[in-house]
């Protein structure tokens, strides 16, 4: 213990490591060892390395990325109990002490380092063994203990349903380490079937009887009071007396459950729809319109925003149909569980369009036409949905799907500025970046796969493979798009796990917000077109690049490939080098 400048805390996996290394070596009362006497064959001596010396220990963090540092240097303390591996220690100064288990250990065998050496040069909490070594973490004694770290995902506030502990302000705790026999906590991310489970069963309710009966009534009554707030923010009726020889029309509550991706509850939402199946046209309204963009200026602005590499944003009208102005004298009741206490015999004069009326969209579209053109924007004649802004070498181009909204342009602070004079003229949600078939900010890698057999044997009971299998079947004849993102869940279909799972999920719902895209090929130029790309070192479990090529005859694609490469490249310049060799072998 001398030697490894250890403090005397160590001693018992001091006594641990002579134990495993004694059960090894010959001794005067057996012929032979104790480990072949026990196991029938010779121990092997190869693995055998000094205790308290320093060593190297792999990285697979997403975090760093791939400028970021290799490993960490740690101190071996025991060899690991029921697995081949070493267990390495350090302090981290913020989460307290850290054991790694792990079998891929670079040793320095003359370097004994002392804690402080060592205390917080990388934060060990993110160190996974990618064959499977399980990464042990060691609690404070004090009331006030540090949270458990966990070592399968990284903290991101951004994962939804995950399980948080509190933290703690002790300052300077005295620390000690876990139980030998303790099996090593972990936090585990709560997504899909299980929530679904748990909220499956909740009723919407067609009726506002049905409502007030409701075992989630506090939950709809407030989203119907939020609901009669803005009509009356939006100043959407007057109550008067129904004139002589005019009718009304009905109304209903429209009650859905929002969920969120991963199936949880998002909100309760409440709607008042008026019942416009009885308006008589040319009494009640006159002309019906409603504001879609083509879907053919859609993917034009797609195949602008990236060829150009521009900036896209979604943005959701709040409301949007209480923002449209009636021409027409339309009467309606009062709605239902929320008539004027004296006044339960006065109707409502709509003075704006509301949701159901036959006229609504029509007239949210004349004011917003109104309002974005007065901003400097310019209406596109060929799509009366898609509106341009042009200031020196900046440009914005805004498409109008009824209430939902796509934003691109070149400049950030145009897009902000837009975005920020729509939200002032109409109630707006920003709905950020526009969705593609993987996430951005989703990593994948060998460290999500299930370590244990419990953790594998709940996976076997998910359809991974043959959803991958269908979706490569898509990818592969007519969705070039998918290209990407079903390559990159396909290797993990050994052993998957629940993140990977969530990325398959994803793509499958994006696949069927686009079931309306297809390749279209018209009579037009019969000229070879092929593009090549790669990433660099994205893979973070080999740190290879993924290549990518596609080619295009008659205006469309012909074919298409997303392959791993083959070699380690040095550099990203060498990666494109290697992506367009793939693509010139397939074009000859």
């Amino acid at each position: 213990m001398a030697q490894a400048n250890l403090p005397t805390s160590f001693w018992g996996d001091a006594i641990l490591t002579a134990a495993y290394i004694l059960n090894r070596v010959p001794s005067k009362s057996i012929p032979t060892t104790s480990y072949e006497l026990w196991h029938g064959r010779k121990p092997n001596l190869e693995g055998l390395r000094p205790w308290g010396s320093a060593g190297f220990v792999h990285s697979t963090s997403h975090k760093y990325g791939k400028l970021g540092p290799r490993a960490s240097k740690l101190i071996f303390i025991r060899y690991c109990e029921h697995s081949k591996g070493y267990v390495m220690y350090c302090e981290h100064p913020d989460k307290g002490m850290t054991e790694i288990g792990s079998r891929d250990v670079d040793f320095l065998e003359e370097d004994f380092p002392s804690i402080s050496e060592v205390k917080g040069n990388l934060e060990l909490y993110l160190l996974r063994d990618p064959q499977g070594g399980a990464s042990i973490t060691v609690e404070g004694e004090t009331p006030n203990s540090y949270p458990v770290i966990d070592g399968d995902n990284e903290s991101d506030p951004k994962l939804s349903g995950s399980c948080s502990l509190e933290e703690h302000n002790s300052q300077n705790p005295q620390m000690r380490r876990s139980k030998r026999g303790g099996i090593p906590r972990r936090l585990y991310e709560i997504e899909g079937e299980s929530i679904m489970c748990a909220s499956v069963d909740i009723d919407e309710p067609a009726t506002y009887e049905e409502v007030v009966t409701s075992p989630n009534a506090n939950e709809w009554i407030t989203e119907m009071k939020e609901e009669m707030s803005s009509m009356a923010k939006n100043n959407v009726w007057e109550l008067v007396d129904l004139p002589a020889g005019r009718k009304t029309i009905g109304n209903k509550w429209v009650l859905k459950v929002k969920r969120k991706a991963d199936g949880s509850i998002d909100k309760f939402k409440a709607r008042l729809v008026a019942k416009g199946y009885t308006q008589r046209e040319g009494i009640d309204y006159e002309e019906t319109f409603s504001p879609v963009v083509r879907f053919a200026s859609v993917l034009l602005i797609l195949a602008i925003v990236a060829h150009l590499d521009l900036e896209l944003f979604q943005i959701d009208v709040k409301t949007a149909f209480l923002n449209g102005e009636l021409d027409e004298e339309i009467y309606m009741d009062q709605p239902e569980g929320f008539q004027e206490i004296g006044q339960k015999r006065k109707v409502c004069r709509l003075k704006c369009s509301i949701y159901g009326l036959k006229q609504s969209s029509r007239q949210y579209y004349y004011r917003f036409h109104r309002a974005i053109t007065s901003m400097g924007f310019t209406m596109v004649e060929e799509d009366h949905c898609v509106y341009v802004k042009r200031s020196e070498k900046n440009f914005i181009i805004l498409s109008l799907y009824v209430d939902d909204i796509l934003l691109a342009g070149n400049n950030m602070e145009l897009i902000v500025a837009t975005q920020k004079w729509l939200s002032s003229t109409f109630e707006m949600k920003d709905m950020g970046e526009a969705d593609t078939p993987i996430d951005k900010s989703c990593v994948l890698s060998k460290e999500l796969c299930p370590k244990t057999e419990e953790e594998k044997k709940r996976m076997t009971k998910i359809p991974y493979a043959s959803a991958v299998g269908s979706l490569m079947y898509a990818m592969m004849c007519t969705r070039p798009d998918l290209c990407f993102a079903v390559g990159m869940v396909s290797r993990y279909q050994s052993n998957p796990g629940p993140d990977h799972w969530v990325a398959v999920k994803r793509i499958l719902r994006y696949l069927k917000g686009t079931s309306d895209l297809a390749l279209c090929y018209h009579g037009g130029s019969l000229r070879l077109v092929g593009y090549s790309d790669a990433d660099g070192s994205a893979d973070r479990d080999e740190r290879k690049s993924t290549s990518g090529y596609a080619f295009l005859l008659g205006g469309a694609a012909i074919t298409w490939c997303s392959k791993k490469q083959p070699c380690i490249s040095l550099s990203t310049m060498e990666a494109e080098y290697v992506a367009c060799t793939s693509a010139v072998q397939k074009a000859i």
